[in-house]
């Protein structure tokens, strides 16, 4: 996938799923998943076809390179390796917008952090928005 394609099908898969794919824990915050337990998916989890999803890729960023053979690095490395800060972008865009939004407020602020991406990675909007 080229840059443009990977962040039109992030941006449009979080405009449409509507809010962010968080786990919640009886004595935790909410965690942000690859895949939560009631379906969801990240901005990075919406690119990891279900045949490759590892569970233990939870709790691993995509920026953090390592040198063990990690699950998640490992799939980065052979999919993505060429946009890993595009995708570390995205995550954070997903992981940092709060858990408390309305569908509203959670397309508003993922289309401003889209277009400060779009900007630092000299892309276009997407296309297709819902």
């Amino acid at each position: 996938m080229t840059a443009q394609e990977i962040f039109d099908k992030v941006i449009n898969h979080l405009l449409q799923q509507g809010g962010p794919a968080l786990d919640y824990n009886y004595d935790d915050d909410p965690k942000c998943r690859y895949r939560s337990n009631n379906g969801l998916k990240c901005a990075v989890g919406c690119l990891i076809p279900d045949d490759q999803y590892d569970p233990l890729m939870e709790g691993m960023g995509v920026i953090a390179t390592s040198t063990s053979a990690d699950p998640l690095n490992t799939w980065v490395v052979k999919h993505y390796e060429p946009h890993r800060h595009l995708l570390g972008a995205l995550q954070s865009l997903h992981d940092n917008i709060g858990m408390n939004l309305t569908c509203y407020d959670w397309q508003t602020v993922i289309l401003r952090g889209a277009a400060d991406i779009a900007k630092k990675f000299d892309l276009a909007m997407p296309r297709t928005q819902p």
